[in-house]
């Protein structure tokens, strides 16, 4: 039988370890998003927005995921070793500004 009083608690705290894991991965997409124009900084940001978005979505931050996939579907759209556009930066300061509210503990997400 499951226990779902148990299973409750644990995704609770799991969804707490990835809040509170926001700042690294925040600090891994900045840092390849620097690097965009570089041979492989398209890559490593691509992959790190779309660990992103896949666990926002397990863990149910539903517009943390879809702004997350935004990202990743312009990201995908970008040629290797060429820099944003207007609609990919302002895709990222969507995403930051999220990321800044969920931070901080604020409304942000559902």
């Amino acid at each position: 039988m499951i226990d779902t009083e148990r299973l409750s608690r644990r995704l609770a705290r799991l969804r707490a370890e990835f809040l509170a894991d926001l700042g690294r991965r925040r600090a891994v997409i900045a840092a390849a998003w620097g690097r965009l124009s570089q041979a492989d900084g398209r890559d490593d940001c691509l992959q790190a927005v779309h660990s992103l978005a896949g666990a926002a979505g397990t863990f149910g931050f539903d517009e943390l995921h879809r702004q997350a996939r935004a990202l990743e579907s312009g990201l995908e759209g970008l040629p290797r070793g060429t820099g944003p556009d207007a609609e990919l930066e302002a895709a990222w300061d969507r995403l930051q500004a999220l990321l800044d509210r969920l931070q901080a503990g604020g409304p942000g997400d559902r």
